[in-house]
């Protein structure tokens, strides 16, 4: 029996679950799933059906579990970690890791055989893994990251300004929020000899959490601009980049390539579509089986969350 708990069940926890439920029933393994939930909220049937047992503390949990989903708020992530460690084999961490950058990991005491992945989701965009093969041997010179939504029109039918997003005490902004910006742009291209970053909130949104950030990242061979917000009206998410013969603009909205060679000379590329966060359990679970190397654990996850928060300014 493969044993399962969840310590958060909100949307992405949510997502995970179906995902996880999906691939055993595909690989015909016998498992169980819990979930520890600090709120009384009552949940869907869709997903109570694929719950055996709900707690409300660690302290209730009996016998080790094979994986540990981490999905509760960033804000809770670090102590959480640590007091879910004695029941886990493994576990799977929501991004970004912590709300803050820690120093040392030492007292998560962290099991030694175990796999401790952090979700890294746009990693696994068919556009991007296409693009990573084609970057190999490609000589760019600078790089150009956006992602620009509207946070009120997140979460149809929900308060914006009830969410965590709007709320910097709950591990809200646009830093952590969108952090995946940041970590494709190290997967592809490692990390910076120097960077720096500024945040803020600059909009009418009602929110006390940052709505704009912005990053410059220093390689020795290439210079990186990164763009996230909350507040555009109508929603981007490219990369540009600007090598020695052409532009490559990747729209990971659109599912293309585009290759700019000047004058109206272009080529794209139209990528299948792909569900980002399947593939990435697929790859999770190929990391628990021995099959796959851990990419993002947590000691990597965390050094690139000091990315976004060193040299940041904010009021």
């Amino acid at each position: 029996m493969f044993r399962i708990c969840f310590v958060g069940l909100g949307s992405i926890g949510k997502r995970h679950i179906k995902n996880v439920v999906y691939l055993l029933n595909q690989r015909e393994r016998a498992y169980e799933i819990d979930a520890v939930r600090s709120t009384e909220k009552p949940i869907s049937p869709e997903i109570s059906s694929l719950v055996n047992h709900l707690y409300h503390n660690v302290e209730e949990l009996q016998g080790e579990y094979d994986i540990i989903f981490i999905t509760n708020p960033t804000v809770c992530h670090y102590d959480t970690i640590k007091r879910f460690m004695p029941y886990a084999k493994h576990m799977f961490i929501e991004k970004p890791v912590f709300h803050e950058y820690v120093e040392s990991i030492d007292q998560l005491n962290l099991n030694p055989d175990g796999v401790h992945y952090v979700a890294c989701p746009l990693r696994y965009s068919a556009v991007l893994q296409e693009l990573k093969e084609r970057l190999k041997g490609e000589k760019v010179y600078s790089v150009r990251a956006i992602s620009s939504s509207y946070l009120p029109d997140w979460r149809v039918g929900v308060d914006y300004r009830h969410v965590y997003s709007a709320h910097k005490n709950m591990g809200g902004g646009v830093t952590l929020d969108l952090i995946h910006e940041l970590d494709y742009v190290v997967w592809l291209f490692g990390l910076p000899d120097w960077s720096y970053h500024l945040c803020d909130k600059f909009s009418e949104l009602d929110i006390d959490s940052d709505d704009l950030s912005i990053y410059l990242l220093k390689y020795p061979d290439k210079a990186v601009e990164i763009h996230t917000d909350y507040f555009g009206r109508e929603g981007v998410r490219k990369l540009e980049l600007y090598c020695r013969d052409y532009v490559i603009e990747a729209d990971l909205l659109h599912n293309t390539l585009k290759y700019m060679y000047g004058k109206g000379n272009t080529e794209s590329v139209n990528i299948t579509e792909n569900d980002i966060y399947l593939q990435e359990m697929k790859a999770f679970f190929a990391m628990i089986e021995g099959k796959r190397n851990n990419d993002n654990d947590i000691i990597y996850a965390n050094e690139i969350l000091k990315i976004a928060i060193d040299n940041s300014f904010m009021k």
